[in-house]
């Protein structure tokens, strides 16, 4: 899983779309099923009943996970909504049910 506090947030959307291919390249799409690693508690803990990610994050930011408060930042916001689109590729391509999709925040 990319570790987003660690290659995110650098460069802006070209660090961001860089990290994501350098994570991709030459991996199974078929073992690789989003691009956050959701089992961390700071990431999979903001994703509601609904699938939604960081909609109902306590923060002084609320509604907008960036914050200092869950250690959410912008960049994670930013590769939440990357993710989301490299789920429903893998939905599109029969790898995943459309219910597995976490949707980021857009």
């Amino acid at each position: 899983m990319i570790q987003v506090t660690d290659n995110f947030g650098v460069g802006g959307w070209n660090g961001n779309l860089n990290a994501i291919a350098e994570n991709l390249i030459g991996v199974d799409a078929t073992g690789k099923t989003s691009l956050i690693d959701w089992s961390i508690s700071r990431f999979g803990d903001a994703i509601d009943d609904q699938n939604r990610f960081g909609v109902d994050v306590p923060s002084g930011a609320t509604r907008t996970v960036q914050d200092s408060i869950d250690t959410i930042s912008g960049a994670t916001v930013r590769v939440s909504r990357e993710a989301t689109s490299y789920q429903r590729a893998l939905v599109a391509a029969g790898i995943i049910d459309e219910s597995d999709v976490v949707i980021g925040r857009f």
